[in-house]
């Protein structure tokens, strides 16, 4: 039973339902009470419930579409991911925010699912076939040809570049041109002409970056988020104290970790508060919302965001 428990939980989380309740747990009180009682830990949910992050009002959903701010360069496609859409709308929100001010309409369609990963890191392949083919068929059966098909979260990102090959559909064409159009939301602003247009605000503050496994073995992307935080005057990138490997995070293992992924927890909080930084960013939620716990139980409350958040408390 408790090894099911984190499926219940992520196939709960999907649902609006779900995480409305989710949400209220925080908001209402609840969470407090469960804490001060001893029952999370009795029912094993003493790290799933230090994972969440702190919500400060109860986020409408995401609308469908986004009008670019500016003249108009073109139309891009959203996938929000199901834990992003809970647990870090506000990268979500910034991300939008961005890319309208550049000249992107962004379009989010309400078809679309969970990438599949914990499906398929769960061994249940036609679960995740299915995700899949509704993803794809959400994204290519448009009337809008979207010139991009953006993720936010790099773990979502190695999945939705998989179905190719995971997943193929009847026809290969919509997989090939699904697999084409999709991209780091990143590394497509890094590409854009149009930021010589825009303010940006100085931020005179330390950040360190958490490279994600995800980003570092299979996107090999990590520079991007440098790139990305360069713009920004009077910010300053420092390295984590030490290399680590991981942060521990394995998915939804991180709802109940086992002593190794505590020890690769600790060690990467250990390193990435080693040089004293005022921010820590990562791309993957997974690894933000393992790492914030790791946080939380050292009673450090240093801001732990996607660094579409950070851009966008700069950005005019």
């Amino acid at each position: 039973a408790g090894q099911q428990l984190p499926r219940r939980l992520h196939q709960l989380n999907q649902t609006e339902l779900g995480k409305t309740a989710l949400k209220t747990y925080q908001l209402s009180g609840a969470q407090w009470l469960a804490r001060k009682s001893g029952i999370l830990k009795v029912l094993g949910l003493a790290h799933a419930d230090m994972a969440i992050p702190e919500i400060n009002t109860l986020l409408s959903p995401l609308a469908e579409t986004y009008p670019a701010h500016v003249e108009q360069a073109g139309v891009v496609a959203l996938f929000k991911g199901c834990l992003s859409d809970s647990f870090d709308a506000d990268a979500a929100h910034a991300g939008i925010r961005i890319l309208n001010r550049l000249g992107w309409k962004v379009e989010v369609p309400r078809q679309q699912t969970c990438c599949g990963a914990i499906a398929l890191h769960s061994g249940e392949r036609d679960v995740f076939l299915s995700m899949a083919k509704t993803n794809i068929r959400a994204f290519t059966e448009s009337a809008v040809r979207y010139q991009a098909i953006l993720g936010l979260n790099t773990g979502c990102l190695v999945t939705l570049r998989e179905y190719r090959e995971s997943a193929p559909t009847n026809d290969g064409r919509v997989s090939t041109r699904f697999h084409q159009k999709v991209g780091d939301i990143l590394e497509f602003l890094n590409r854009q002409p149009q930021w010589n247009k825009r303010s940006i605000s100085s931020l005179n503050k330390k950040v360190v970056i958490h490279d994600p496994c995800s980003a570092k073995n299979a996107l090999h992307n990590t520079q991007a988020v440098r790139q990305f935080l360069g713009r920004i005057p009077g910010l300053e990138i420092i390295q984590p104290a030490e290399d680590y490997i991981c942060c521990g995070a394995s998915g939804l293992k991180m709802l109940n970790p086992n002593p190794v992924q505590l020890r690769l927890q600790a060690q990467a909080v250990d390193s990435l508060l080693g040089n004293n930084p005022d921010i820590i960013v990562s791309t993957n939620i997974g690894c933000s919302l393992f790492l914030n716990a790791g946080l939380k139980h050292r009673g450090k409350k240093i801001p732990l965001m996607h660094p579409l958040t950070l851009m966008d408390k700069q950005l005019a």
